[in-house]
């Protein structure tokens, strides 16, 4: 049930765009098995949103974020 809960957080990382000026796509890697999975990125006009879920972030796996 906790599960359920938890994952409808999400975890928001805001980018400003002078730090990166368009990413395109961000992407999460497990370090310890290679999957890959794509990450909710919002674009608005002054920053970047990318979003994950809190259940993957609290899954116990090795988590790597790329944004592109």
């Amino acid at each position: 049930m906790a599960a359920a809960i938890v994952s409808g957080f999400k975890y928001r990382l805001l980018i400003d765009t002078s730090v990166l000026s368009s990413p395109t796509m961000a992407t999460i890697y497990e370090t310890d098995t290679g999957n890959s999975t794509e990450a909710t990125l919002i674009t608005y006009k002054g920053f970047s949103i990318v979003e994950v879920s809190m259940a993957y972030l609290l899954s116990g796996k090795a988590l790597q974020l790329v944004v592109e």
